[in-house]
């Protein structure tokens, strides 16, 4: 059975964080990583207005809290903005997945300030795009020879773009999951090369 004070004991004494579960509120956080280079990356998205923020666990980076304009869904709740492992070095969109907190992270003082157009458009496009791209795997029996090989491709490329310490192993399964349903020849060698290349052991 789950205990409130057991659980507030934890987190007052500093020995668990609390989850901020981003689909059940109407807000979108930018999740900055300064140790793998987010603090410089963050400015090639576009300008992020000031808004509510904590620092992070380690000290080096930042959680940017933004509203969003969305309505609850009984089955999915808030689901607007998706999730975004990596949308440039270093710098993670959480938009229905979990934001921890703990206790010596601290917060500013200012109020949640609505996320600027040009971001809720970049993940729009972002998601419009992966939907597609599930669909025509879904369907990859009906695609021509020509949409294949685009598909393929867009798949190779997306193995060769940089994927951040502590991201490898989740990004690279995901890739190579895509790489065999898409019928990739010699998928397996790729995605082993490109592991051994971002630093990953054998075993790994």
């Amino acid at each position: 059975d789950f205990l409130p004070r057991r659980a507030t004991y934890g987190y007052d004494k500093g020995q668990h964080a609390v989850a901020i579960v981003m689909r059940s509120v109407r807000a979108m956080c930018v999740d900055i990583d300064g140790k793998n280079g987010g603090l410089e990356y963050a400015s090639t998205l576009g300008a992020l207005p000031p808004t509510a923020s904590e620092r992070s666990k380690s000290g080096n980076g930042y959680h940017l809290f933004y509203s969003v304009p969305d309505e609850w869904d009984d089955e999915l709740g808030f689901d607007l903005v998706q999730d975004a492992i990596g949308i440039v070095q270093g710098v993670d969109i959480r938009g229905v997945g979990c934001v921890y907190h703990y206790p010596q992270q601290r917060w500013n003082a200012r109020p949640l300030a609505p996320a600027p157009q040009w971001l809720l458009d970049k993940m729009a496009e972002r998601r419009s795009r992966r939907e597609a791209f599930t669909s025509n795997l879904s369907k990859i029996h009906t695609l021509d020879e020509t949409e294949i090989l685009i598909m393929q491709s867009e798949l190779l490329d997306e193995l060769a773009k940089p994927i951040p310490a502590g991201k490898r192993n989740t990004s690279l399964f995901a890739i190579g999951h895509k790489m065999a349903a898409a019928g990739v020849e010699n998928w397996e060698t790729h995605l082993t090369n490109r592991a051994l290349d971002l630093g990953l052991t054998a075993d790994e």
